[in-house]
């Protein structure tokens, strides 16, 4: 019983990360800002796509036979989790895969449109506040960060 409350615990957490996230990236600026003089004309201008790769190491073993069940725990707490805050995202913009890091279940989502400022400063605080996971990176055009 114990063994899985931990393992509720950890995807709990991996949920709660994504959710804020997810909400990080839904309130991201849209405020715009002046293109650099040697930009091209704004008829020949691509959009920009931020993607963030953010990568959560659990402290739970890897266990090929339980990893497609952990995945659905925390795909259902954060459809709960983010229900009930009212956050709405799109899913097609979140691509996540399991991990086999050092023997550990982790998670990687890559999220397209988010925002690598915000998606730190909340991996790091949600990293500070549970001893429910090893650690985690954050990867964008920025800079890979390990948190």
């Amino acid at each position: 019983m114990a063994n899985v409350c931990s393992q509720h615990s950890s995807h709990m957490n991996i949920a709660l990360i994504l959710l804020l996230v997810t909400v990080s990236w839904a309130c991201a600026p849209t405020t715009m800002q002046a293109a650099p003089t040697n930009a091209p004309p704004s008829g020949r201008r691509k959009r920009a796509i931020d993607e963030v790769v953010v990568t959560v190491a659990s402290s739970e073993d890897y266990d090929e036979a339980m990893n497609d069940h952990h995945l659905k725990v925390a795909d259902a707490m954060l459809e709960d989790i983010a229900s009930s805050q009212g956050v709405f995202y799109n899913k097609n913009d979140v691509i996540q895969k399991i991990k086999n890091l050092d023997g550990k279940f982790a998670v990687q989502y890559n999220i397209i449109g988010a925002d690598c400022y915000a998606v730190r400063n909340f991996v790091s605080g949600a990293k500070n506040s549970t001893n429910h996971f090893e650690y985690a990176t954050v990867e964008c055009d920025e800079g890979k960060y390990l948190i």
